[in-house]
């Protein structure tokens, strides 16, 4: 998806949240990208406990009230 969403306007300036509502309503009904689910708040702990159980590599991090921004994001492992 561009930045641009399916109605052309820019949403890199608008927060996670905003952005994600948009994304998964792009997505709905769509059998090919799936749309993955988010933890917000104090169960991000256990997130990442499980994730470790799981053998898995890490999760990512983002502030829900942010705008997009490119380059390093905060992955936990």
């Amino acid at each position: 998806m561009s930045a641009s969403g399916s109605t052309g306007e820019d949403l890199r300036k608008k927060p996670l949240h905003e952005r994600r509502r948009r994304l998964e309503t792009l997505l709905s009904g769509n059998d090919v990208i799936r749309f993955s689910g988010h933890v917000e708040g104090p169960k991000g702990a256990a997130l990442f406990r499980r994730a470790c159980a799981m053998g898995l590599e890490g999760i990512v991090s983002k502030r829900i009230d942010t705008a997009y921004r490119s380059g390093p994001f905060l992955g936990l492992r």
